[in-house]
Formats: structure tokens, sequence, C-alpha cells
């Protein structure tokens, strides 16, 4: 008590110093807090960056990948673009006399069969040169295929030339030359010789397109029925079944429609069994003549 003059400056003096206590252990915990606070986002930080590296990384390796598969891919897909690998398959439908081999050399595909280098429009084209083909339709088809549709092209009737008789389609087409009919088993075309046919020609004399239109105009049974049209006169075009019936078609100025009304009326003879002489395929009139 000797330096302080009263029991009042003592008090004072007493809560200066706690009052400095105090403050002193604001000041600490404010600075430990501020340290505290400083830290923490240093550490998130760095965590940040770290992750941010890994995405970095992770995303680097797969777009590595993925570039290798797309070249190992194009390389697979050049290698069947241009190396003689099999690949796929023709198919061939619709035809009785054209075959895969015939697609395969015609078309001039080569050896192994590989779709993806087969040009479609180049072998339409060299197919059509085919006489035996109509039309033809190719199509490439799931999975790995090529369709190949024929249309066989259809004879009709044979004719005599200088040398060969000739097989043509309903066109005047010559499908085939032979030497004989033997063996042929079409209606013939009489009464006029034509030149000298080769493969490929065709006829467009109007009598023997006359024939042709008749016999293509019957049915598949109406076919089977008439062995030859004989054109010797124009004005008088005869038409004879299997069993020697004579069909008198005048000039042939309706000759399709006559060919049906032929077939419906040869076929009433059948079934009903009459002999008879001729009959006249008249669209207005026609008439049966009874053998006497």
């Amino acid at each position: 008590m000797g330096k302080f003059k009263s029991f009042d400056d003592f008090q004072r003096t007493i809560h200066k110093e706690l009052d400095r206590q105090e403050n002193h252990k604001e000041t600490n915990f404010i600075s430990n807090v501020n340290n505290d606070s400083t830290e923490l986002p240093l550490e998130l930080s760095n965590k940040n960056i770290k992750k941010k590296r890994r995405k970095i990384r992770i995303k680097k390796k797969w777009k590595t990948r993925f570039m290798m598969g797309c070249a190992v891919f194009f390389i697979i897909l050049l290698s069947f673009l241009f190396l003689p690998l099999p690949f796929g398959d023709i198919r061939v439908t619709g035809s009785a006399v054209v075959t895969r081999s015939d697609i395969i050399f015609e078309g001039k595909i080569k050896h192994p069969v590989n779709v993806l280098q087969i040009n479609i429009s180049n072998v339409k084209q060299r197919l059509l040169h085919d006489i035996r083909v109509s039309s033809i339709d190719i199509k490439r088809s799931f999975p790995f295929y090529i369709d190949v549709i024929v249309h066989d092209r259809t004879p009709y009737a044979i004719v005599q030339g200088d040398y060969v008789y000739a097989v043509l389609d309903k066109n005047g087409r010559v499908m085939d030359t032979q030497t004989s009919i033997s063996g042929l088993d079409l209606p013939i075309i009489t009464g006029k010789k034509l030149g000298n046919l080769l493969l490929e020609d065709i006829v467009q004399e109007e009598s023997i397109n006359k024939a042709l239109q008749f016999i293509s105009s019957l049915s598949q049974d109406g076919f089977k029925q008439f062995s030859e049209v004989n054109i010797g006169q124009p004005n008088n075009i005869i038409a004879y079944t299997r069993d020697g019936i004579a069909v008198h078609l005048g000039s042939g100025e309706h000759i399709d429609k006559q060919a049906v009304m032929a077939e419906n009326m040869v076929g009433d003879i059948m079934a009903r069994g009459l002999s008879v002489e001729y009959i006249e395929v008249n669209l207005t009139s026609p008439f049966i003549k009874l053998k006497k």
C-alpha cells in the first residue's frame, strides 16, 4: 500500500490491469482466428488445384484413347476398302438361268468378294449387256449383302433366217440362234424367211411384230396351246394350235384382243370335244366352222 495514496487508487490500478489482460486475450483470440481463416482457404485452394490437375490428366488420357481408337477404326476401314479382303456376299434371285458365278464374271467383280469395293451401278450396266437379262435391280442389304434381282428375258417364238433359226423375245430381239429347231419348244413364225440374223439383232418387220404380239398376249396356258403363226399373207394371218386347228386373224388390226378371244374359243372347243375345221376370230362376229 506504500506506493498507493489511497485504497481507491489501488482498486483503480487493479481494474486497469484486469482490463489490460482481457484486451490482450481478445487480441490473441482475434489474431488466432485471423490466422486460421487465412490458412483454411490456402489448404482448400491446393486441394482444388490437385483435383483440377487430376481431371485434366484423365481428360487427356481419354482423349488419347479416343484418338487411338479412331485411328485404328480408319485403318481397318481403309484395309477393307482397298486391300483384297473378303467381306460380305452377293445373293442372286429371280432368275432361272443367271447364276452368282455369272454375276461375278460379267460384273467384273474381283476375288475375294468384298461388297465395300463393288460399284453396284457399274455392275448393273455390265449385266444389262447379257442377252438373257430383261431387267435387273441391285441394292445393298443389311448387314453386308448385295442383292441382285434378275428378270429373265423370255423367249416367245422362232423365226427362220438364211442360215439359222433365231429365238426372239416379245420385242423381236434375237436371244439365241440354232441350226435346227429340234429341242426348241416354242411357237414358230412361218411364211417369211429373214436374212442373216445375229445375236442381239432386233427384227422390225411389221408382220413379225404382229405375230409376236399375238403370242405374247396369250396366258401361260394359252401359250402352250399354239404351235405356229403363219404371216405369209399379211391380210390373212393364221395361227395354228397344237391340235391343228386353224385360227383366222385377218390383218391382225386388234391382234392383242384377238389373242384373248382365240384362247377362250379354243378352250371352249377342247372342253366340248368339238371337231373343228377352223375358227374365225373377228371381234364383231366370231364363229367356229365345224367339220362335216
